[in-house]
């Protein structure tokens, strides 16, 4: 059985379907700093997951006990973006979340 929440009807007849040119797609970087833990990384990737595009690039760097990762996408809506960096934000290990709606090339070459 399909549960519908006025909350639901309400983000569609605002336009929030992704597929509305209200919410275009375009480029995102997203960076994080976070505690060095062994398995940082995939506690930020399963997130990241949510946006359901592959990243054009990725940096991580170690500092002392803290991690630094950028994050950037060519093609991913803002707010999804945004909801995102909620997602990551609630984590125990993260300590600052932010996205950056510019190009990716700005991220830091990863080659």
């Amino acid at each position: 059985m399909l549960e519908v929440h006025a909350t639901d009807t309400e983000m569609y007849a605002a336009g929030a379907d992704r597929s509305d040119p209200a919410f275009p797609p375009g480029p995102v970087t997203i960076r994080v700093s976070a505690d060095a833990d062994a398995d940082v990384l995939l506690r930020i990737a399963v997130q990241l997951n949510f946006l359901n595009t592959a990243p054009t690039r990725l940096s991580l760097e170690r500092h002392a006990d803290r991690v630094d990762v950028v994050v950037g996408f060519e093609a991913c809506a803002l707010e999804l973006a945004d909801l995102v960096c909620r997602k990551l934000a609630q984590l125990t290990c993260v300590a600052d979340v932010s996205v950056d709606p510019k190009s990716p090339a700005g991220a830091p070459n990863c080659s």
